[in-house]
């Protein structure tokens, strides 16, 4: 997103009727030399606690009030819409999030670290952020609010290298990016007449292109190629590039990002485009047909049928002939609205076509196999997902051109698969519970797929000339993107095949309830015996603590032995002789520390008597 002036997005008109009530003095604009700009701002709030959505909400709002009451004309708050906010009465939860995208950071006691919500929007205005943050209304709304309002870096602000459009055609899931660089170098070099070298180098980036469709309240998605190149190097490649896609094909379309300001119908017309493309595309794999032969056989594929797109190659694309297996494979990119007609068409003419082609070029190489082995071998359901500075009327006369063949396509949103489309739904949708049956079709309608596939489908009542999908899905048991509840017709209700089958159902429900039965009586019983143990356990441990309490209590209650005084010293001690014959003539043998006093108690009384 750009920074350059845009007089027709934010420029101030006569017919600007703003019913908000204005409180204190207006701005004024000090000068008429200061021309309006576009300018990316980040208001991020600050709290102890976690904020919710609908408290980011009363708190943004408050800003925004204080911001409109000071300046009345000078001043433009853009939606996520690329529309300017007119009310001020902050809304709930999620018509907030209609309008701006929230964005939550937790935080942290433990390491203080503040929760943090933030929301980025554009604002038209003539004065700086510095001058807006300043005034005296707003900067008390900031500091009442715990709130910041900065300047949020852009993309073009940061990184030297800028997108400029991406390409409605080409599918980025089926095709290389250095594939489609070669082709898009070639195609511009030979639409602008100029030499490869001198165009500046760029590069070619599978991105998600989205676009809000205010009518049906959508947001449509979709994946392309945008072309990016270096910021000095953007008003050349854009001149380049008007030079090649002037008159515009349908093969390959460039839509610049400059018309999601100026034009944003158109802009949103063909993503919508785009994304109706990536529905409608399907992959047929086809085998037996040489490598060799390939490159000339292609033109006359596409010619037989047009639903071919592209060839693509793929790893078994070279032929080894191993044991008479027809290798060979392509994988051919068709655009088609009756895929099962064309399968059944390409299976069953395919090996004559390319019978007749190889009679008329000639004997093919001796390793090619049959034309009898030529034939479709499996198909796959489509994959589910996810500017410069130009004069104004050239850009406008490029843009005019590229809407003329976007129109032509006339895809709607009923074209694009649900997956591709994000629409808010309702808060608590309403469940399906029951199963309608309609009455009986009438002759002219029949429920047949088989048929449905061979004829097509019928006929949109609210636009004839576009084919109703949802009756074809209805007719294929399918769920249709706007239907909101499940419906069968008569003959198709589902009931039990027989009675046999019936009976069966219910005796295996009934061996499943026993078989759980006794798992769960087995489960109770182990239960029951680990509780019967544990309790075992304790009383045992209970018995041993009373005799241990018992045997302390005895040991108590029995009489200390006797002490004797060794008060005296050796030298002092009178040892009877009486005492040392009573000792000798017990039975009683003594123990080793008796022996060893003894010895020194008679030592001690001969040294005694001496």
């Amino acid at each position: 997103m750009s920074n350059n002036t845009a007089p027709d997005a934010f420029s101030p008109s006569a017919d600007d009727d703003d019913a908000t009530v204005i409180t204190g003095k207006p701005y004024s604009r000090p000068s008429a030399t200061k021309v309006w700009k576009e300018v990316v701002v980040k208001l991020r709030f600050q709290a102890e606690e976690n904020l919710q959505t609908r408290d980011v909400s009363h708190l943004a709002f408050g800003v925004f009030t204080a911001m409109k009451n000071t300046f009345e004309t000078s001043l433009r708050i853009k939606t996520n819409a690329n529309q300017e906010l007119r009310t001020l009465q902050a809304p709930n939860e999620e018509e907030f999030q209609k309008l701006f995208k929230v964005t939550h950071r937790r935080g942290n006691k433990a390491k203080k670290i503040r929760a943090q919500s933030w929301i980025i929007f554009r604002i038209g205005t003539d004065m700086t952020l510095t001058t807006i943050r300043k005034e005296p209304t707003v900067s008390k709304a900031l500091q009442r609010t715990f709130g910041n309002l900065v300047y949020y870096p852009w993309t073009e602000d940061v990184h030297d290298v800028v997108p400029l459009g991406f390409f409605l055609g080409p599918l980025p899931k089926y095709m290389t990016t250095t594939q489609f660089e070669e082709e898009v170098l070639q195609y511009v070099a030979a639409k602008a007449h100029m030499e490869p070298k001198r165009i500046p180098k760029y590069r070619c980036v599978m991105e998600t292109v989205s676009a809000y469709l205010p009518e049906t309240d959508n947001r449509v998605k979709c994946q392309a190629f945008t072309i990016q190149v270096e910021k000095v190097n953007a008003p050349k490649l854009n001149k380049i590039l008007q030079q090649a896609f002037t008159p515009a094909t349908k093969q390959l379309l460039f839509v610049p990002f400059e018309g999601r300001r100026s034009q944003p119908a158109d802009f949103a017309q063909a993503i919508l485009s785009q994304a109706a493309l990536e529905g409608k595309h399907r992959i047929v794999a086809i085998h037996g047909i040489h490598p060799d032969t390939m490159f000339e056989f292609e033109g006359v594929l596409q010619q037989a049928f047009p639903q071919v797109m592209k060839v693509y190659s793929t790893p078994t694309t070279s032929y080894l002939n191993t044991g008479g297996e027809p290798l060979g494979r392509y994988n051919l990119l068709c655009l088609t609205t009756d895929f099962p007609a064309l399968c059944v068409a390409l299976n069953s003419t395919l090996a004559d076509t390319y019978r007749n082609f190889t009679q008329q070029t000639g004997s093919p190489p001796p390793e090619t196999p049959n034309a009898e082995q030529v034939g479709v071998i499996s198909q796959y359901p489509p994959l589910s997902s996810s500017g410069s500075k130009t004069s104004q009327t050239t850009r406008d006369s490029f843009l005019a051109s590229q809407h003329s063949v976007i129109a032509e396509l006339g895809f709607t949103i009923d074209d694009i698969p649900p997956e591709k489309r994000s629409v808010r739904p309702k808060r608590h949708p309403p469940i399906p519970t029951t199963i309608h049956a309609p009455s009986q079709s009438t002759p002219s309608q029949s429920n047949d797929p088989l048929q449905a596939a061979q004829t097509g489908p019928p006929p949109n009542p609210e636009n004839p000339g576009k084919p109703s999908w949802a009756s074809v899905a209805k007719k294929f048991n399918t769920t249709s993107p706007k239907a909101t509840e499940t419906t069968f017709p008569a003959s198709q209700v589902p009931i039990p095949r027989s009675q046999a089958e019936l009976e069966q159902r219910q005796q295996i429900a009934l061996q499943v309830k026993q078989l759980l039965a006794e798992q769960k009586d087995e489960e109770i019983k182990r239960r029951d015996e680990e509780i019967h143990r544990q309790a075992q356990q304790i009383h045992s441990l209970g018995q041993q603590i009373q005799q241990l309490i018992a045997m302390v209590q005895e040991m108590k209650a029995s009489p200390s032995p006797p002490i004797q005084d060794h008060s005296h010293p050796p030298s002092q001690q009178i040892h009877s002789p009486i005492r040392k014959q009573r000792r000798t003539e017990s039975n009683v043998t003594p123990r080793q520390g008796d022996d060893m006093s003894e010895m020194d108690m008679s030592s001690d009384g001969q040294h005694h008597e001496s």
